[in-house]
């Protein structure tokens, strides 16, 4: 068995990255990222609150799915919103909740977003609040810095929240505020057919030879990852094996026609 046809077959789960609840339903969403924001679920206390990292993967997303309602929702106050990139997070792709207090915007999430409590969205948010403060006072030479794992976090020796915002942790505390609601959805898969890694074309599981003719690219194909993936690797696999089978399907069309020819000469 190939090293192809091996990865193929260890692990076959798709990858769960995290969705915005678009608005509306018929515009095309994506994955969606943040950095100076913060995330809080629909249910529990802070013990519920996610990793808070810059772009969200699968494990991250998987604790948003396992949660009850598989819901949960990103907030940012007037400082942070700015920061938000147009094609992930205009008017035309998600649907915005806005509060001029942190009171005011978890009252509207319960009102129109399902948030089950409102009071312990605002008790968490004034506790994350005050370990940013915390982390600040100890160490006044960190400074925020969008572009780098800047250490602006929640964690110092006179605070730590149990589960840490490491990088970004600028404090939500000037309104107007905002929140969106995210949930999961699949947009990556691991697992499926063997090719041959110079021209994309499917190997038989019979002959463990490539079929002629047949090629496989996208989402369909197998080999390169499992369990996790590094972001935008699936675009680069899907340019990259869309052009092996591009120029060999190319290649094998030329080849016929000329073949065709010299029988007819």
């Amino acid at each position: 068995m190939s090293a192809a046809e091996q990865l193929s077959k260890d692990k076959s789960d798709p990858a769960r990255v995290l969705i915005v609840d678009k608005c509306p339903e018929s515009w095309a969403g994506g994955n969606s990222y943040f950095t100076a924001g913060a995330m809080r679920c629909m249910h529990g206390g802070l013990s519920d609150v996610p990793p808070l990292v810059n772009n969200v993967e699968p494990e991250t997303a998987e604790k948003i799915d396992l949660k009850p309602g598989g819901v949960e929702f990103q907030l940012w106050d007037s400082q942070g919103i700015p920061w938000l990139r147009s094609e992930e997070y205009r008017d035309e792709v998600v649907r915005k909740t806005f509060g001029e207090s942190i009171e005011e915007l978890a009252e509207n999430l319960a009102t129109s977003e399902g948030l089950e409590n409102a009071v312990v969205l605002v008790d968490t948010v004034r506790e994350y609040n005050e370990a940013v403060s915390m982390h600040r006072q100890a160490y006044p030479e960190v400074h925020w810095d969008p572009t780098v794992n800047d250490g602006l976090s929640t964690q110092s020796s006179e605070k730590r929240l149990q589960v840490a915002k490491s990088n970004w942790a600028l404090p939500l505390t000037k309104g107007p505020f905002m929140a969106i609601k995210v949930c999961c959805g699949v947009t990556f898969t691991f697992g499926g057919l063997a090719v041959d890694p110079e021209t994309s074309g499917v190997i038989s599981q019979a002959t463990g030879k490539t079929i002629a003719g047949v090629y496989c690219c996208g989402e369909m194909l197998g080999g390169l990852f499992y369990e996790n993936y590094p972001g935008g690797s699936g675009l680069t696999s899907g340019a990259t094996f869309r052009r092996k089978a591009g120029i060999e399907a190319a290649r094998l069309v030329l080849s016929s026609r000329r073949h065709a020819q010299t029988e007819v000469a």
